[in-house]
């Protein structure tokens, strides 16, 4: 004699199609088979898609010599988050932002692991030729291939990107980036000696360009990097992506702060929810979505009902058969 103890559910078939949406719709019946509304909670099916990592979010403040920014995540603002300049230990401004983050209710304590700062020496040199002559294309190829050549002169340095941004036919700013990042260690061993007359008498030794460059000025900036790994609560997970605000920084050139998402975080299951109305559940899945789900994925359609916060009640289970691949 055998025994169940437990419900025991028969396996079923959910079939996708490739390119199109999927759509299914029921009612609740009692045991007369009779419509009877859905108890107060929700339906959902839940699909053993793996793969799951945490989000990662890089943050690069530009351009700045000081002040505070700060960055909001989820309709909460952190408090100033001050910018450091190089003479101040790099690794600390992780702690400092780790705590600005930490204090929103909306992440809190535990939830961001914020990695050590690399800093990147960025300069901006501001050109002005001489009246006799222009910015023409030929100039500025030549222009972009000397001053790469020029700091290519420094040791310290693996190479730079150069970025020309042309404001009339005399005047040009080139910003220029290091491809190399350091960290406070590796400060110690930088120095690079950009100035302005050492600009002017290297590109005025260059045949094309004798006698073309009336002025140069050189703005230097420690721009800085940090990733910023969603973790503990907000593990595996999508999440908002951090909105900054630079506009109480510092410095000669244009001021930034930019965020981009380097992964943005997945969950090892997908929730497909149904909606409820009454005694009938609908669930339309769009077909982008739809596409995502590999054949033979396992899945489970629960209900979690109102106040309870997970597990929930099987109510059918099976495998993904997908068709027209």
């Amino acid at each position: 004699m055998s025994s169940v103890i437990g419900i025991e559910l028969d396996t079923d078939t959910l079939v996708l199609t490739r390119g199109r949406d999927f759509k299914w719709q029921f009612e609740n019946l009692d045991e007369n088979d009779q419509p009877v509304d859905f108890p107060a909670g929700e339906l959902f099916f839940e699909l053993k898609t793996g793969g799951q990592h945490n989000a990662v979010q890089q943050v690069k403040v530009s351009e700045a010599t000081g002040g505070t920014y700060t960055l909001s995540f989820d309709g909460e603002t952190t408090a100033p988050i001050d910018f450091y300049d190089v003479t101040e230990n790099p690794h600390g401004l992780a702690g400092d932002v780790t705590d600005a983050l930490e204090a929103l209710s909306t992440i809190g304590p535990g939830n961001v692991d914020v990695r050590p700062a690399k800093l990147i020496p960025f300069w901006e040199l501001n050109l002005t030729l001489n009246q006799s002559d222009t910015l023409s294309e030929q100039l500025v190829n030549v222009l972009n291939k000397e001053i790469n050549n020029f700091f290519n002169t420094f040791d310290s340095l693996l190479g730079v990107d150069i970025d020309f941004v042309i404001h009339d036919n005399l005047n040009a700013t080139v910003k220029v980036s290091s491809l190399k990042s350091f960290t406070e260690v590796s400060l110690i061993t930088f120095a690079v000696d950009v100035t302005s007359s050492a600009v002017k008498s290297f590109l005025n030794g260059i045949a094309e360009l004798t006698g073309v460059i009336d002025t140069v000025s050189v703005d230097f900036y420690w721009n800085r990097t940090y990733d910023i790994e969603f973790v503990g609560d907000l593990s595996e997970q999508e999440v908002p992506v951090l909105v900054p605000d630079a506009s109480a920084l510092d410095g000669q050139g244009d001021q930034s702060v930019d965020v981009v998402v380097v992964k943005p975080g997945k969950a090892r299951l997908t929730l497909w929810y149904f909606d409820i109305s009454g005694p009938d559940a609908t669930l339309k899945v769009e077909s982008e979505e739809a596409d995502l789900i590999a054949h033979r994925t396992d899945w489970q359609l629960v209900f979690l009902p109102d106040g309870e916060p997970a597990g929930g009640d099987p109510v059918a289970l099976g495998r993904v058969y997908v068709q027209g691949d």
